[in-house]
């Protein structure tokens, strides 16, 4: 369970929670919960270094970035947080096999995780969160070409591994 000012929201499979340090949490076990193997894992990241690093010709930029970047916390189940969960997974399947240049793979992602995160809540309506979906998805397309590049890849495969429909495909790519 994490608790935020007096609110007790409990954890799920992946769950995913993105609390910027100027928001002050703490965590505490559930009782019933506590004789079960749990696996966790923590990502904390230098939002400054990073946006610093990205943005760095454009101050006020890097600004208005981390002001809305730190402005609240997120609590996002699966079906919310779907995008970010591929972001971490890749982020950690780079920290965890260590391949050449993993570090600015891991950096590239940690932007991209950020991103999504500054962008929830934003003004921009619907579009916007169907826009950040869609960039998820491609994403994941874009994995499973990188990981199966030597072998042909065609239409059907893709269909077959990624569990979408032919249409849906050539529609992400035509946005």
């Amino acid at each position: 369970t994490i608790i935020f000012e007096d609110k007790e929201i409990a954890y799920k499979s992946e769950t995913i929670t993105f609390i910027p340090s100027n928001i002050p949490h703490h965590t505490k076990p559930v009782v019933e919960e506590m004789e079960k193997i749990q696996k966790w894992e923590f990502l904390f990241l230098d939002m400054n270094e990073i946006v610093n690093e990205f943005f760095s010709n454009r101050p006020e930029k890097i600004k208005e970035f981390l002001k809305n970047i730190n402005r609240q916390a997120y609590v996002l189940e699966r079906e919310d947080g779907a995008v970010a969960i591929e972001f971490l997974k890749m982020i950690f399947a780079e920290i965890h096999q260590k391949k050449e240049y993993y570090k600015y793979a891991v950096k590239t992602l940690a932007l991209n995780l950020l991103l999504f995160f500054s962008r929830l809540d934003s003004n921009n309506g619907e579009q916007e969160k169907e826009n950040r979906t869609n960039i998820g998805y491609v994403n994941i397309l874009i994995k499973y070409m990188e990981e199966h590049y030597m072998e042909e890849i065609d239409a059907e495969k893709l269909i077959k591994n990624c569990n979408w429909s032919e249409s849906y495909i050539r529609r992400l790519f035509l946005e």
